[in-house]
């Protein structure tokens, strides 16, 4: 699920009695992470991780992190919301063998329940590195120079405020079941226009951004699905670029998922609800054809779930100034 805006509320389903010890097998040391890092103290890239719940999947997340080769350092944040089946056991063992990398936010209480944003109300105020990347819990990483690929681009090329790559669908087994995520349309750069009207399609797993972002508007924490906004913010800083040569990341469907799990007449609110406050925001701020291009994008959404007979009727009102109670009365005495 994408993160920036995924974060679960559920009560906890996967409670076990004794957590599991967390498998190191393989894993590098701190030493042996920072080996090839510069002198540079302050670390280049913040690393963010959401998780409730995922005890059967944060091990190999936490592995796609500590498998990066890196010439510079780089830090990690995890945000455990209240887990009640061992996440936050697993957390607090690699923090333990991983001190100075890993730095732990752990809310005594559920706070997406509570109307919270995880990422940018608790993960984002401690990521101060040069840019930005999050891994949701259920997810993970495949390429050890994902970081470095990235960072290298953006170094190199300062009209791209973000960089993505390809991702694979994986079931909860890790099979693969889609080999691309992405569509095809969407394996190629984006203007800056492109990506504040929403047209990039960013998957929050493989997308490394400038830390550009210090505050939200008031549209923001309305919206149910922020990596949506956040993109389109970002858009107002540079352009996105798409990378070839990284290696796909892993996006897992699965029962608990918060978007994936969708029916898709609930999908299609949601995104509708989005799509709506982020026209809000740029009518607000005078940004006419973003506004438009999201309007639009909300009115589509709505209109999958009505059929031909909705559409006649309400081409009737609008264009033949017809009564729109005596169209839905209409409709309901079919």
């Amino acid at each position: 699920m994408n993160t920036v805006t995924a974060q679960t509320g559920k009560q906890g389903k996967y409670r076990i009695s004794e957590p599991l010890e967390p498998d190191f097998t393989g894993v590098p040391d701190e030493v042996e992470v920072c080996r090839d890092w510069n002198e540079q103290s302050r670390p280049r890239v913040s690393i963010g991780c959401i998780a409730f719940n995922q005890r059967q999947y944060i091990e190999e997340t936490l592995r796609g992190f500590f498998m990066q080769r890196t010439r510079f350092p780089f830090h990690i944040v995890c945000y455990d919301d209240c887990s009640e089946d061992g996440t936050r056991e697993v957390l607090e063992a690699y923090h333990a063998r991983f001190p100075n990398l890993i730095k732990l936010i752990l809310p005594s209480e559920n706070q997406w329940s509570k109307g919270k944003k995880p990422f940018i109300d608790f993960l984002l105020p401690q990521m101060y590195g040069e840019y930005v990347v999050c891994c949701e819990a259920d997810d993970y990483w495949t390429d050890p120079e994902k970081l470095q690929k990235q960072v290298d681009f953006l170094d190199s090329n300062k009209e791209f405020v973000l960089a993505t790559h390809d991702v694979h669908t994986i079931d909860v087994s890790g099979n693969i079941v889609s080999r691309s995520h992405l569509p095809e349309f969407y394996k190629r750069h984006f203007s800056e226009f492109e990506l504040r009207s929403g047209w990039a399609g960013p998957v929050t797993q493989a997308v490394m951004f400038r830390n550009v972002l210090k505050e939200f508007p008031p549209e923001f924490h309305r919206a149910y699905l922020g990596d949506i906004f956040l993109w389109s913010l970002l858009g107002q800083f540079g352009a996105a670029a798409y990378i070839d040569d990284v290696k796909p990341s892993m996006y897992r469907l699965h029962s608990e998922g918060v978007f994936s799990s969708l029916s898709d007449p609930d999908k299609y609110d949601m995104q509708a609800n989005t799509f709506f406050w982020i026209y809000k925001y740029y009518k607000r701020i005078g940004f006419r054809k973003e506004a438009v291009a999201f309007k639009m994008k909300m009115l589509e959404k709505h209109s999958r779930e009505l059929g031909i007979r909705e559409w006649i009727g309400l081409t009737a009102v609008r264009f033949s100034g017809a009564n729109l109670k005596s169209q839905i009365d209409r409709l309901f005495r079919r």
